[in-house]
């Protein structure tokens, strides 16, 4: 285990607990689901490529999502389903011939967000609701991901004019994304003083990191 992401809320005491991250399988990095109860490592990548990762799991234990690498070297963004074992990668907003994804946060409704590949084959942030995907716009910019979301459906992420250079955080709500550095208070020390680039995550009470 090279890098624990994620743990659940669900277990009911110690040595009980799901955790997901990455794990070295041979020479092969991958998604993993750590179950503490049988101290078992499951890989959960099926798609036969190389760097993989698990980003996050359900509050209950059920969901694993992360990115995974197919045997063409694609990223695709995946669901895993704890209790089926079933791997769903998650469709795109760009479409069937569009694939390229990665899922970073799931909330306990089931709600998940990354970013997908879009028809101009940039990649923009996403909401995949009920495994269907939604493109959230990204301010004008390029591209874009989304980090984080709450059970208030309250999302959080990047935006910029490329994907590795990622230069303005932003905040989404109710159909609306803004940018966040244009919600600072006036009134706070650091206004027109800093400039916010990432959202990487939001608790329910609306606190970002």
């Amino acid at each position: 285990f090279i890098r624990g992401q994620d743990i659940d809320e669900s277990s009911s005491g110690p040595n009980q607990r799901k955790i997901v991250g990455t794990s070295k399988f041979g020479t092969d990095q991958q998604p993993t689901l750590f179950d503490e109860a049988d101290g078992s490592f499951t890989n959960l990548n099926p798609l036969g490529g190389n760097g993989s990762n698990a980003h996050a799991i359900k509050d209950d234990g059920t969901k694993v999502v992360g990115a995974a690498i197919d045997s063409n070297g694609k990223q695709l963004a995946f669901e895993h389903n704890v209790v089926t074992g079933a791997f769903s990668p998650l469709a795109t907003v760009g479409g069937s011939s569009h694939v390229v994804g990665n899922a970073n946060d799931i909330n306990n409704a089931g709600e998940i967000v990354g970013n997908s590949e879009a028809a101009n084959g940039q990649r923009h942030p996403t909401l995949w609701v009920n495994g269907g995907p939604i493109d959230l716009g990204t301010l004008g910019e390029l591209v874009g991901g989304a980090g984080g979301i709450n059970n208030n459906s309250q999302v959080v992420g990047s935006v910029g004019g490329d994907i590795n250079n990622l230069s303005r955080a932003f905040f989404y709500e109710i159909g609306m994304m803004y940018d966040l550095n244009d919600l600072i208070s006036p009134n706070d020390p650091l206004f027109g003083l800093v400039n916010l680039i990432a959202g990487t995550d939001i608790n329910d009470f609306g606190l970002i990191t």
